[in-house]
């Protein structure tokens, strides 16, 4: 798809109104921020995603579930 495509959708989605007022402040925050957030058509080498340590954090929470789980199959 290309740029002018994304852009107009973009328009679409984040301009439509809805029957939910909380809802209707964030999409319009996030309009708000069209550029930034479509740089990636222009520049579509860098990641979306660039924060390794942000990703370390992520993944923690997922090891104590496994040793958990390890446990949990060890003892039936």
């Amino acid at each position: 798809m290309d740029r002018p495509i994304l852009v107009k959708r973009f328009d679409d989605l984040f301009t439509q109104p809805t029957r939910y007022k909380d809802l209707d402040q964030l999409l319009a925050r996030l309009h708000r921020r069209k550029a930034e957030l479509l740089k990636v058509l222009e520049r579509p080498e860098i990641p979306l995603h660039t924060n390794a340590s942000e990703n370390d954090l992520r993944a923690w929470p997922n090891r104590p579930e496994r040793a958990y789980m390890d446990i949990l199959e060890n003892i039936t």
